[in-house]
């Protein structure tokens, strides 16, 4: 399949910053199903960029809005997942003096995968309170270890069952319904809150699904040449041009958003007739680089994520990408 005629001007086109990732970031966080009801497994996979390699901590909580707070604090529901990167403790380790097992510093997984089981027991979905056609918020706040105080008050919440006279889940649900508050007071770097919205229904059938989205062929802009997906070698400040397949039995509009190191031309391309074409610029330092494009319904919840890695070289032979895909 033959790409568009580029003219000059394009091979030089830079990429626009919001594409740029330089510090720790959530890309995404991928929900499967896009859309649940009571009773339902959630599985939430999270995708972290962190190009300086820095431990850090994550913190995963919903919020689903009733007019009056999150209904998750009427059910005394605590955050879905809090994971540290560093002051983990070893419960097989030689206990100090304090009595308490040693510290550890394990590498956090990415993508991280969280299994949530959609409450309803205590309080049902339909409850009148719950707005069924609105969406629950997933958030998701990663911070560079020691720099958000919410991690320390997230763990020293989290022994269940609840003690009486102890802190309960619902002294934070203030914190965590409107997080933009106290988020704003936190170091701009080493710091990333992202939130999105999760389908909410009483629907067993019909239910909206997660789009798919794969890589069809390669192009390169400066050499004039269409490659294989499974190329991934690249030239320092090249820009190369990336086709995706992209299937969304909801016949909702799809958008492509890209991330990497390098950047892309452009934020956001439509996806028309299944497919798409966004044009990814290498970065000016050789190494291996992680390319990310992110796959949106354009009014509903559902999403798919590329992830692949590059060689980026001065011309020179690489060795193979160590980044696993």
């Amino acid at each position: 399949m033959l790409f568009p005629l580029l003219v000059a001007c394009d091979l030089i086109e830079p990429p626009e910053p919001i594409t740029l990732i330089t510090d720790l970031r959530v890309v995404t966080s991928i929900f499967e199903p896009p859309e649940v009801g009571v009773g339902d497994l959630l599985e939430v996979t999270t995708y972290v960029a962190n190009p300086l390699d820095v431990e850090y901590d994550l913190l995963i909580w919903t919020c689903t809005p009733t007019g009056q707070g999150c209904w998750e604090q009427e059910i005394d529901l605590g955050p879905l997942d809090l994971q540290r990167g560093f002051r983990r403790r070893d419960p097989n380790g030689e206990p100090g003096p304090d009595g308490r097992p040693p510290l550890v510093t394990p590498v956090l997984p990415n993508p991280w995968v969280t299994t949530f089981q959609i409450p309803g027991t205590t309080v049902p979905l339909s409850a009148p309170f719950i707005d069924l056609d609105a969406s629950a918020l997933v958030y998701v706040l990663v911070c560079e270890a020691g720099t958000c105080p919410i991690m320390d008050l997230v763990e020293s919440r989290s022994n269940f069952p609840v003690i009486p006279g102890e802190p309960r889940w619902t002294d934070l649900y203030p914190l965590f319904e409107r997080p933009d508050a106290w988020f704003r007071e936190l170091p701009s770097e080493g710091t990333h809150l992202a939130v999105r919205q999760l389908g909410l229904t009483t629907r067993d059938d019909g239910r909206n699904a997660n789009p798919s989205a794969n890589l069809s062929e390669v192009y390169h802009v400066l050499s004039d040449r269409s490659a294989s997906q499974f190329e991934r070698d690249a030239q320092v400040g090249e820009t190369l041009l990336l086709r995706f397949t992209v299937t969304d039995d909801n016949r909702d509009g799809v958008w492509a958003h890209g991330l990497t190191s390098g950047g892309f031309v452009d934020d956001r391309e439509p996806v028309k007739g299944g497919s798409v074409d966004v044009e990814f610029v290498a970065p000016d330092t050789p190494g291996c680089v992680r390319v990310w494009v992110q796959f949106e319904e354009d009014h509903s919840n559902g999403a798919a994520l590329f992830t692949g890695a590059w060689n980026v070289s001065r011309g020179e032979p690489v060795a193979h990408c160590d980044l696993v895909e």
